[in-house]
């Protein structure tokens, strides 16, 4: 995960973008997907896709869910785990 703290700084600094930028390719290339946090605009989810972040999460995306609430939203009904 990649806190807002982390990102948001560096909007506003080149320099801090490609520290970050540098940090999610890392990552990256070890095979971690990196999630983006607390995304609230359509300028920030640009920006961290620009990051290379995988997923995002956040207030643009829509509101917290627990798990078994996405799990129905996303996972097709047929690829479901029997209860």
């Amino acid at each position: 995960m990649l806190g807002a703290e982390s990102w948001r700084p560096a909007k506003a600094d080149p320099s801090e973008a490609r520290v970050v930028g540098s940090i999610v390719q890392a990552a990256c290339s070890l095979g971690v997907r990196v999630v983006a946090e607390g995304v609230a605009t359509a300028v920030e989810r640009k920006f961290t896709r620009e990051l290379g972040c995988a997923l995002l999460a956040g207030p643009l995306l829509g509101p917290p869910a627990s798990a078994s609430t996405w799990s129905r939203a996303v996972v097709p009904r047929d690829r479901r785990r029997p209860r």
